[in-house]
């Protein structure tokens, strides 16, 4: 008895120290869900702020980058008062359990890294290019571009520091949602990292390309995407630049017609080319020089063929489309041509839809007015007067998506711009790759009425079927004959506006393209390489009345696959059942 009344006491208190820590550690589990809740929306929106401040900075509206950077600043500070917090810091101390927790913090940090010292020189850069001239009356300010250079590199070795600590964040027991926000962050700050280092590349190279050592001279070369060809369409107009100590003029503009066949090839560019071309046609005609999609190949090709009609030495070939040129116009405002307004709403349609309605009968005149454009457009860039970041940031966008194309002739320099979107470069690298190139083989301009869609599935290890679905969408009644007319001369009937292309696919390098179909038939299709990837091209008929589907089956080594658009007038639909990146 005394035993047992004796106990019940010692049996409350420890009931009562149970229930306090119970409670205690709800109140405690309670307040860490709440900080937990604080952090996540914390640090969600200043990952938020840095995106929209990086665009801010990029397309010239220095308001919105300082609106963006001040809120992701308080987002940091928010977040950071959840993390520095004694229980949270207790949470993290915890062996395994704590990883969460740990990584959250470690996170935090990052984030702030970027916010603290990766925008500040953005933001610096973009200021002082807002409020100076970086072009005006045909000069571009060499010492504002160097300065700029200075501020992208310091931002840059500052995101790389960011970057290298956001993969030290150890993933390793991690719940799921935890591992992802973390995998997220790393590829945010590994992307931006790269952009700065593509920005701080091509600054450094821009001074010579300016011509600040020495004279430079560049062959442009104006595609029209209605006639498409691997690069992108045919060339239809060009301009020679010359850039002396940053100082840009115009030594000529002219059509094609100015163009002049070469007797034999001008230029070796190895056996592997000549086997997938023609050797003479390809690197002897300007309207083949563009068959390839690899714009260093057809650049050397265009810079031989001017050197041997007596146009002289190049030091590099550009290449803008009328979707470049849209991006441009929208920075600089419309250009006026022939008495028209020609501005980033109508630039597109007006070259390969417009004008042949226009110049139906005139073909010298249409080609003219082609020339004229981009005598226009490059008159609007050189005479300044508009946001540089804007600018800089509309020509980022035409270059990374193919419609803006370089390549120059001085070795060191090709080096660097070849790794980059812009080159147009073929990437020749092992890995899953995908890229599908269209060639007119009319003669017409029916290729601003085709439509693609591509789908890609893998259907076994090291196997993968991808397949091209063409879609004429022209109405033949309401067209002039040259955008229909057939140039080939069909020996077989053909519906009103059916049309015909050369249809490439273009798998990874050291990967191969093994049997191709159209409509179900197995195809006569050329199978080759060309800079070590896997092609194989069929030639097809494309009708108004139903779509054309390709099919090619190919090797593929797994993993994430890179699909390479061409610059067309609309961008491919994309079904790819894989995961993939657009290059």
């Amino acid at each position: 008895m005394p035993r047992h009344s004796a106990g019940r006491p010692a049996s409350a208190v420890l009931r009562r120290v149970l229930v306090a820590l119970l409670v205690t550690s709800l109140i405690a589990l309670a307040w860490l869900a709440f900080r937990g809740y604080q952090v996540r929306g914390a640090l969600l929106e200043a990952r938020a702020g840095l995106a929209q401040a990086v665009s801010g900075a990029g397309s010239g509206r220095i308001d919105a980058f300082v609106l963006a950077q001040q809120q992701a600043s308080a987002d940091v500070r928010t977040a950071r008062g959840a993390v520095q917090d004694p229980l949270w810091r207790l949470a993290a101390a915890v062996p395994l359990a704590g990883r969460s927790f740990a990584t959250v913090r470690d996170s935090t940090a990052v984030v702030g890294q970027v916010v603290d010292e990766v925008l500040p020189p953005l933001l610096e850069g973009a200021t002082d290019l807002q409020e100076g001239q970086l072009l005006a009356d045909g000069q571009v300010d060499l010492p504002l571009l160097a300065a700029l250079a200075e501020d992208v590199q310091t931002s840059e070795a500052a995101a790389r520091d960011a970057e290298r600590a956001a993969t030290a964040i150890s993933e390793r027991y991690l719940p799921p949602p935890v591992a992802d926000a973390r995998g997220d962050l790393v590829s945010q700050v590994q992307q931006l990292a790269d952009g700065l280092t593509t920005g701080r590349e091509a600054l450094a190279l821009a001074p010579a390309m300016l011509g600040a050592d020495g004279p430079r001279r560049y062959f442009l070369a104006v595609h029209n995407n209605a006639e498409v060809r691997g690069t992108g369409g045919l060339v239809g107009a060009y301009a020679v630049v010359r850039a002396e100590r940053g100082r840009l003029s115009l030594d000529r503009v002219g059509t094609n017609g100015d163009f002049e066949t070469a007797p034999a090839p001008v230029v070796d560019l190895g056996p592997e080319f000549s086997a997938r071309y023609d050797s003479e046609f390809a690197r002897s005609y300007w309207s083949a020089a563009v068959l390839t999609p690899d714009w260093p190949s057809a650049a050397q090709i265009m810079a031989g063929l001017w050197r041997q009609q007596g146009g002289g030495q190049l030091d590099g070939v550009l290449g803008v489309d009328p979707v470049a040129m849209a991006d441009i116009l929208a920075v600089t405002g419309p250009a006026q041509v022939g008495g028209r307004s020609i501005g980033t709403q109508n630039v597109v349609d007006f070259v390969m839809r417009d004008e042949y309605a226009l110049f139906a009968d005139e073909n010298l005149e249409r080609k003219r007015v082609l020339a004229d454009l981009a005598e226009g457009v490059y008159t609007k860039v050189s005479a300044g007067g508009y946001s540089a970041p804007a600018m800089l940031s509309a020509l980022g966008r035409a270059g990374g998506s193919g419609h803006l194309q370089v390549w120059s002739a001085q070795p060191a320099e090709q080096s660097i711009i070849a790794p980059l979107r812009a080159s147009g470069a073929l990437p020749g690298e092992p890995g899953s790759y995908l890229h599908v190139v269209s060639n007119n083989a009319a003669g017409n301009k029916a290729d601003y009425y085709v439509r693609r869609r591509v789908s890609y599935v893998r259907t076994a290890p090291g196997e993968a079927t991808a397949t091209v679905e063409l879609t004429n969408t022209v109405d033949a009644q309401a067209v002039p004959p040259i955008v229909i007319g057939r140039l080939d001369e069909p020996a077989f009937p053909v519906e009103p506006g059916q049309t015909r292309q050369l249809v490439s696919v273009y798998v990874g390098a050291g990967q191969q393209v093994r049997r191709m179909f159209v409509d179900g038939v197995e195809a006569s299709a050329d199978l080759g390489t060309e800079r070590g990837h896997g092609v194989g091209t069929v030639l097809v008929e494309i009708r108004p009345s139903r779509p054309t589907v390709i099919t090619a089956e190919v090797t593929d080594p797994g993993g994430l696959l890179t699909y390479r658009q061409q610059p067309l007038v609309v961008d491919d639909e994309l079904a790819l059942e894989v995961p993939y990146v657009v290059d």
